[in-house]
């Protein structure tokens, strides 16, 4: 759903906004194996509490903004 936001989102080059998001993904789960495993070496309260943190403004994010992720629904007549 989201790389077919991206793609919507950069209507003139899809194939680009496909491989940024791509890469983009990538990235974000390098960057959160490597701060799982540094949260990981101060504990694991550590790391779940960072994992709260982050679940919380994920969640707050998504309600200040509930309709971030519509779509355009187009009629069928």
């Amino acid at each position: 759903m989201l790389q077919a936001a991206a793609m919507r989102a950069g209507a003139d080059d899809p194939d680009g906004a496909s491989g940024l998001y791509m890469a983009a993904f990538q990235v974000g789960i390098m960057a959160g194996s490597f701060a799982g495993g540094l949260f990981y070496e101060h504990g694991v309260l550590a790391m779940f509490a960072a994992s709260a943190t982050l679940i919380g403004a994920g969640a707050a994010g998504m309600t200040f903004d509930r309709r971030l992720f519509d779509f355009p629904v187009s009629d069928p007549q």
